[in-house]
């Protein structure tokens, strides 16, 4: 089992005359930049098993919702999950073969994650992301 959480506080101060604002930003006054959110946590559940190497993990994220029109508004909070499970098919010596599966933001909820000015358009998550793989290691 790991626990991790983090708090911050992200401002960007001026002058700067382009790249992160439309408008020019003067000496001495701050904005909130979007990527700026205050508590972000994650619980990650491992267990492995000598039998066919069986492992499996479960990585649940939760963050406190990004900052949005410099810092007028922040966007919702989220938590999402994350499972992986592996196993081996064949061993011999040091060689192996595994087959994975892994399953990204199991609930497929997309949630908002930056919204930089009134004009762009607010910027989603990606939805449930469902992959596999098989690996050789020799």
């Amino acid at each position: 089992m790991r626990l991790q959480y983090a708090t911050s506080r992200t401002y960007f101060y001026g002058p700067f005359t382009g790249g992160i604002s439309q408008d020019p930003i003067p000496p001495g006054e701050r904005i909130l930049p979007a990527f700026d959110e205050v508590h972000t946590g994650t619980l990650q559940l491992s267990y492995q098993r000598p039998w066919r190497d069986l492992y499996s993990n479960v990585n649940i994220r939760g963050g406190s919702g990004t900052a949005a029109l410099d810092g007028a508004l922040r966007l919702p909070s989220h938590v999402t999950a994350d499972l992986t499970a592996r196993v081996s098919l064949w061993k011999q010596d040091d060689r192996t073969l595994s087959a994975e599966f892994n399953v990204e933001n199991v609930s497929g909820d997309r949630y908002p994650i930056a919204k930089e000015s009134e004009v762009a358009p607010i910027q989603y998550s990606p939805g449930r992301v469902i992959g596999g793989r098989s690996r050789f290691r020799f």
